[in-house]
């Protein structure tokens, strides 16, 4: 069984300026938050033997919480789609509830600006799960919106 967080915004900046931002992993300690439910990103550096970037590229996050995440990247299309799995399941407890993940940002023209469109799909341990997925999947919400601030503050830096 399958629960989907998304997030949908608009940012006055190119689909080449949100990709190279949301698709460099470098980036990520200044783009994915710490919310008081999820980790935020420490570090994130390619895992051994892989490439820096790019599909079949996979990395390590080191997160806040002190725990880590391996990704693989399963498409990197320059300037619409970034998306990634988990190669691991979640640290326990919230391995009861989730066994993997995929995340998905794609990025559309939208006027003077770009479409953001970021989905997580998380695979339920059990459709039994679904009572305590709920507020999971409401928790991810709530980080992914944080982390769109980031995004766009770092964005704006840019600018």
């Amino acid at each position: 069984m399958h629960l989907d967080a998304k997030l949908e915004l608009t940012v006055p900046y190119s689909p080449e300026q949100v990709f190279d931002l949301v698709g460099d992993h470098r980036n990520f300690p200044r783009t994915i938050a710490k919310t008081l439910l999820v980790p935020g990103v420490v570090r994130s550096e390619p895992l051994p033997g892989s490439a820096e970037s790019g599909v079949g590229s996979r990395r390590r996050l080191n997160l806040t919480d002190g725990t880590t995440m391996d990704e693989e990247v399963t498409a990197f299309e320059r300037p619409v789609e970034h998306s990634y799995r988990w190669l691991k399941p979640p640290p326990m407890p919230i391995a009861l509830i989730v066994r993997s993940a995929q995340g998905s940002w794609r990025f559309a023209p939208d006027g003077q600006g770009t479409r953001i469109h970021w989905t997580y799909r998380f695979e339920l341990s059990s459709p039994l799960a679904l009572p305590l997925a709920l507020p999971l999947v409401a928790a991810f919400r709530s980080w992914m919106g944080k982390s769109a601030d980031c995004v766009q503050a770092l964005l704006k830096e840019r600018a």
